[in-house]
């Protein structure tokens, strides 16, 4: 069933919405300041497109690493 909602999800929403997320990792990257967080989350595109975790947890996880500093 995950399968099948992962492959749906990259069918309907996925392949349009990694494209936004990699060009607004791209506009983090132009700044100096973010672009630490622009790079990591340029690494997480493939994880947005497909589903393998949802684009708020990676957010999330971003914030939290950058509160652990």
């Amino acid at each position: 069933m995950n399968l099948l909602i992962r492959i749906v999800w990259l069918i309907l929403i996925g392949w349009w919405l990694s494209i936004v997320w990699f060009l607004l990792c791209l506009l983090l990257c132009i700044t100096i300041i973010f672009l630490p967080i622009g790079a990591y989350a340029m690494t997480k595109t493939w994880k947005v497109m497909t589903l393998a975790e949802t684009p708020k947890a990676i957010i999330i996880n971003i914030e939290n690493k950058i509160s652990n500093k």
